[in-house]
């Protein structure tokens, strides 16, 4: 499977995260249903479903992107979490690709 690209299983979503000294298989598993507000519809998995949770994630829609998963990834190696999104990579919605912001630091913000 390609970096940086997405793809459906039966009940979520696979696919590696390569970033500098990142190199990582994840997996985005439902999350159990709740009435809570805002609750994450995905847990994040390192390597694979049984594998530890390192975050969760939420279905989302803009009017620009349409529908797309919001991630949020906590790792020591990150100062703050990291927050990615899928976004589709086709048209058939076979294939999500993880994009993201760099956060730009206080200076840069006027």
């Amino acid at each position: 499977m390609p970096v940086n690209i997405f793809e459906p299983t039966d009940n979520g979503y696979a696919g590696r995260v390569r970033l500098f000294a990142i190199n990582e298989a994840i997996v985005l598993v439902p999350a159990e249903p709740s009435r809570a507000e805002d609750a994450a519809d995905y847990h994040i998995h390192l390597d694979d479903a049984d594998g530890p949770i390192v975050g969760f994630a939420r279905k989302r829609s803009s009017e620009l992107a349409g529908d797309y998963i919001a991630l949020e990834i906590e790792s020591p190696l990150f100062p703050r979490w990291f927050k990615p999104k899928l976004f589709r990579a086709d048209a058939e919605g076979r294939a999500f690709r993880l994009a993201w912001r760099h956060p730009r630091s206080g200076q840069d913000r006027a």
